[in-house]
């Protein structure tokens, strides 16, 4: 498919964004990624980060065996807070951003977190904070230069990030670890939202406490560059 009828493809699916019209986007654009195994990209599949099941990373580095010390890119997955991994066997998706991030002079870390409604916030966060510790301990023999991170999140994924940054009392006195933070499509202010049941899986059901669980006031206060 070229450029021309992949934007006619783009065009038919229409504006309006919801699970149907996300599907045939992602059905469009699978065809357009490779899948692994990536050439000049090494995977660590499944790396433990954490105690829970979920707490699994993948780490992306070039198979070259170079020792130099590389800048991270870590990337936290979406799904409406009650779904959604890492790595769908089969499917680009999320190895397209980690093979991103090692061709393009960087390490790749995706990150498969705890999910809603079983786990309510901060879970999350607590998940984060966790794959950061186990980068600080494992960067070294890793590659990973710790001086320059950067967290990306798209969806619940940019939720959680922008949380992430917010919220540094549940983590200190840890520092947050970054270097800056790319947040796509996210939620960041539950207060001038209408509550469905995505949100309030993750946020809860109590309209009282949606202030102090936003991120926007933390973010306006984070030196992190966003």
């Amino acid at each position: 498919m070229n450029t021309q009828e992949l934007a006619r493809e783009i065009k038919k699916i229409g504006r309006e964004v919801n699970m149907e019209t996300l599907g045939q986007t992602r059905n469009l654009y699978i065809p357009l990624h490779p899948v692994a195994p990536f050439d000049g990209v090494k995977i660590h599949r499944d790396i433990r980060y954490g105690p829970d099941e979920r707490n699994r990373l993948d780490l992306f580095v070039p198979n070259s065996g170079s020792r130099k010390s590389l800048p991270v890119l870590i990337y936290v997955h979406g799904g409406g807070f009650i779904a959604g991994d890492k790595y769908t066997p089969g499917t680009p998706f999320y190895d397209n951003v980690g093979v991103w991030a090692v061709r393009n002079g960087m390490a790749g870390i995706n990150i498969t977190h705890r999910l809603a409604p079983r786990h309510q916030w901060p879970a999350v966060i607590e998940d984060i904070a966790a794959a950061m510790q186990w980068l600080q301990k494992n960067a070294d023999k890793s590659g990973i230069n710790t001086g320059r991170v950067y967290l990306m999140g798209q969806s619940a994924g940019a939720a959680h990030v922008a949380s992430y940054i917010a919220h540094p009392e549940i983590y200190a006195p840890a520092d947050n670890g970054l270097t800056g933070a790319i947040f796509m499509s996210g939620l960041y202010n539950l207060t001038t939202m209408e509550a469905d049941n995505l949100m309030t899986s993750y946020f809860g059901n109590d309209p009282s406490l949606y202030s102090e669980r936003s991120s926007l006031e933390g973010l306006k206060q984070s030196s992190v560059p966003v």
